[in-house]
């Protein structure tokens, strides 16, 4: 698995204190950020499905939206 694709993992199961290091590890292995940030837009889009399908809740969708903040930050 690559590091960004475990940042879209991490950040749809809501790992806020996960994605930050791995947002910094990615972009240190030579990813671009736009990358990065695209992975994070598809994983809370897939959250948003969920959410739509009534398989998650609002609190979940909050957790993986600081989760995607986190991620931010480092970008």
């Amino acid at each position: 698995m690559s590091k960004i694709e475990e940042v879209k993992a991490k950040v749809e199961a809501g790992k806020s204190k996960l994605v930050p290091g791995l947002v910094q590890e990615a972009l240190d292995e030579g990813s671009a950020p736009g990358e990065i940030l695209q992975a994070m837009v598809d994983s809370m889009s897939v959250v948003g499905d969920k959410f739509s399908s009534g398989e998650i809740f609002v609190p979940e969708m909050l957790i993986a939206a600081k989760a995607m903040s986190k991620g931010v930050e480092v970008l």
